[in-house]
């Protein structure tokens, strides 16, 4: 069974004198060995305890091993059979994509995640990255920035984008070849183990942008060091009213949003998780900089860079100014994500609004409050009830109350 398994994730892409992989579930006992022609180059990408060892070959059969791993998801496995794939391409020496993805395989510090393929796969099939967003339930701006991670790590332009929509190019052709097959076995896969330990299975968690990129990878690594596993998370990064329509339909388990002020939750259960505060964003070398705070006057005349006006960060600084009679100057550039806004702000030199908390220690930019004004906001954790999750839900927002809130 386990050499079918695996023999369907690489199949017509391993050829006898090349062999290379080794992925154990302990847990699910899914267990694969595989001999390997020692020389030329091994590589080892261990993420989450999974192992990938590759070898070209070079003489005659000489070693079998074994490696056993603790639990892991789908997702971590389809990575990794990723990097194998691109690495074996890349070694039998072919031209264009393939070598390409070979020589990255064994340089980039990362490999492409499976959230990337999948959403790169979604445009590619529906032709457009609108439609992929409805597809996938995350912002058109959360879709351009996993492809353009993912073109980052390839070294190569996948798409073309037009008015028309999207279109592959030659190397996206050839990606979207590999990927579409690990995508197929990816969720094979996942539905296996889900059968395997239903209890198991992702947590479902729609969340703010500045949660994704600023509390949830320090706090699932907590969660791991501290109570000894991490759960799954099948994640969706949207605006915080976009996660707490998605938690209502129950489309997701979990929502980690900012909550306005007096806004209906209906039966939605609301644990307050931090504390935030929205503040200026000040590139070095601009004259806000040397500032302890900014007068109020200069605030309110100054185009900033900032989030769309559907965002919470620009919810709550609007809502604060009406209170007091005031209002935004026009913005200089409306933009969907917090690593745009800062690319943006640090080119031009121009004060943005974020998050005190994607602010804090990045390089290049200080925090600056407004004088006489404070723009706060909470982050809270939303779902339907406790009866609605199951135990890693539970275990996940357990540990968040205890180890995130402010």
């Amino acid at each position: 069974m386990t050499t079918r398994v695996f023999g369907a994730l690489v199949r017509g892409v391993i050829e006898p004198s090349i062999l290379v992989g080794i992925i154990a579930y302990l847990p699910v006992g899914i267990n694969a060995d595989a001999a390997a022609y020692p020389e030329t180059y091994s590589y080892a990408y261990d993420a989450d305890r999974i192992s990938i060892r590759l070898a070209k070959a070079r003489g005659d059969w000489w070693a079998r091993s074994r490696e056993q791993s603790a639990a892991v998801s789908s997702r971590e496995a389809g990575i990794a059979v990723s990097t194998a794939l691109a690495m074996v391409d890349g070694a039998r020496g072919g031209a264009g994509t393939g070598a390409a993805l070979g020589r990255l395989a064994r340089t980039t510090v990362r490999s492409p995640e499976l959230s990337e393929l999948r959403t790169f796969c979604a445009a590619v099939e529906l032709g457009s990255l609108g439609r992929a967003s409805v597809r996938l339930r995350i912002s058109p701006q959360a879709v351009s920035k996993r492809l353009l991670s993912l073109e980052a790590l390839v070294g190569v332009r996948l798409l073309t984008r037009s008015r028309q929509g999207v279109r592959m190019t030659r190397a996206g052709r050839a990606l979207y070849e590999e990927a579409a097959g690990l995508l197929a076995n990816a969720d094979a896969l996942q539905r296996r183990i889900a059968g395997l330990a239903g209890e198991h299975a992702p947590v479902r968690v729609a969340a703010s942008p500045t949660i994704v990129d600023c509390v949830l990878p320090w706090q699932m690594a907590a969660m791991e060091r501290n109570c000894g596993f991490r759960p799954t998370l099948e994640l969706s990064a949207v605006n915080s009213a976009a996660a707490i329509r998605l938690v209502a339909a129950g489309l997701v388990d979990i929502a980690i949003a900012a909550v306005d002020d007096g806004r209906p939750l209906g039966d939605l259960v609301e644990l307050p998780l931090l504390r935030d505060e929205v503040v200026l964003a000040v590139p070095l070398g601009h004259h806000w900089a040397a500032m302890s705070e900014v007068p109020t006057r200069a605030f309110l005349s100054t185009p900033l860079v900032m989030r769309d006006p559907e965002s919470n960060t620009r919810r709550t600084v609007e809502r604060a100014l009406r209170e007091e009679g005031l209002e935004l100057a026009p913005s200089l550039l409306e933009l969907g994500s917090t690593v745009e806004i800062r690319e943006v702000a640090r080119r031009r030199r121009a004060p943005a609004l974020l998050s005190k908390l994607t602010v804090a220690g990045v390089e290049g930019f200080v925090a600056r409050r407004v004088a006489g004004l404070k723009f706060e906001r909470y982050f809270s954790l939303l779902f339907a009830g406790e009866t609605s999750l199951g135990p890693d839900a539970r275990a996940l927002i357990e540990h968040l109350r205890k180890s995130a809130s402010v």
